[in-house]
């Protein structure tokens, strides 16, 4: 029965969409009224914004002439912070639903699991790049504005070319995909919230954290972690702690963890196959 405030023609309509089409108006319609998704987005970018700012004013007033901060070192806070703020916003997105068991009730309305896990994966990656990329202007603004206001000298940070800025773009937009798909892929193959989060932070933060490539014996391991080769435009490293160059490591970086988010759909799509 149509609900009261739609016309019957326009739930007819719904009802022969494509499954996906279905799916991404559905999702999109469970974002815009997220409250908590939004504060956690909105906390990540305070975060973010304050550490830019903060770490670009100490290397002007006490890094010396020799230091030359750029217009990446404005935003670092984007690539410190806005990854593990993703990760939250991620996991307890996608599993939140299968929490309560309102993922069952939404495949009586739409009996495709594929399609749904599609449509999330398409939003989240949509939202997770304008959202870096208000928190990369932001970043800057407030940067350049309590630079200003302390008489620092701000016009250091803005001297980048336009080719610099449009790599810098290129680069939060490859970190916001990667980032999403590595947060899916993680999220449906534990399937419990606490364990993704888990994961997740152990990943970045120790596995990958604890390795660099300063060894000979740990440089093969360390060209095959997916985050160190995703930030190493930005982190610059020494060349010789990979085994390729940086655009291979980009094309890594993608191929792993949209990979990984593709498998781990698949899987899911197998897994309910073999309930049903």
């Amino acid at each position: 029965m149509p609900h009261p405030s739609k016309p019957a023609h326009a739930s007819a309509f719904a009802a022969t969409q494509p499954p996906l089409l279905r799916a991404l108006r559905g999702e999109w319609s469970q974002l815009r009224f997220d409250a908590a998704g939004f504060y956690i987005l909105l906390f990540t970018t305070v975060i973010t914004v304050a550490w830019s700012a903060a770490s670009s004013n100490l290397v002007i007033r006490y890094g010396g002439e020799d230091a030359a901060p750029s217009a990446r070192a404005a935003i670092s806070g984007v690539f410190q912070f806005a990854m593990y703020g993703l990760f939250i916003w991620i996991a307890r997105y996608l599993l939140r639903e299968e929490r309560t068991g309102f993922a069952k009730l939404k495949l009586l309305s739409l009996p495709n699991r594929f399609a749904i896990w599609v449509a999330k994966w398409v939003w989240l990656t949509i939202i997770a790049i304008a959202s870096m990329m208000v928190m990369a202007v932001l970043s800057t603004a407030v940067t350049l504005g309590s630079l200003a206001l302390t008489d620092q000298p701000w016009q250091r940070f803005v001297g980048a070319s336009a080719a610099e800025y449009l790599k810098l773009g290129v680069m939060i937009t490859i970190i916001a995909v990667g980032t999403v798909a590595f947060g899916v892929a993680v999220a449906i193959f534990t399937n419990n919230l606490s364990s993704a989060l888990t994961m997740l932070f152990m990943w970045v933060l120790v596995i990958e954290g604890m390795l660099n490539g300063a060894d000979e014996s740990t440089r093969i391991l360390y060209s095959l972690l997916p985050f160190k080769n995703g930030t190493r435009v930005f982190e610059n490293p020494p060349m010789e702690w990979f085994m390729w160059n940086s655009t291979v490591s980009v094309g890594y970086f993608l191929v792993v963890t949209i990979g990984l988010a593709a498998l781990a759909i698949a899987f899911n799509k197998s897994k309910m196959t073999r309930d049903e």
